[in-house]
């Protein structure tokens, strides 16, 4: 696998001495940001839509945005995504301010996982953490 979902892929799908928590998963992979980091709208409500058609269970996005209320049109891909059966897992960080979650992670129907801090409470469909 490319080393950009490295940090995600392993932890999920390793099948060696080490085992992830789903060795025998299919991988479905999307690029939705370009080579200077920058990710459009588009791009991303393009693949969760295209994953969810395709029956992923599961789509786990690592990009967040400085967008922090559940007003995005992403988020409605992401509930499109959970009225279909498929569960959107989305990093709660990524460069933003600190203590805010944008989006995706701030979609109502999404789980927004963070590994540091934890979570303390949620405004306007939003959780932040301290």
């Amino acid at each position: 696998f490319p080393v950009t979902i490295a940090h995600t892929a392993g932890a999920i799908g390793a099948n060696g001495v080490i085992k992830g928590v789903a060795p025998n998963v299919t991988f479905m992979l999307y690029k939705v940001c370009n080579s200077g980091g920058s990710c459009y709208t588009e791009d991303i409500i393009s693949a969760i839509e295209n994953a969810t058609l395709r029956g992923a269970d599961v789509i786990s996005i690592s990009l967040g945005s400085a967008t922090y209320l559940d007003e995005s049109p992403i988020c409605d891909s992401v509930m499109n995504a959970m009225n279909n059966g498929t569960i959107v897992v989305a990093s709660a960080g990524n460069r933003w301010a600190y203590g805010s979650i944008g989006c995706p992670a701030c979609c109502k129907y999404a789980i927004a996982d963070r590994t540091k801090h934890g979570f303390v409470g949620g405004v306007e469909g939003c959780l932040y953490w301290g």
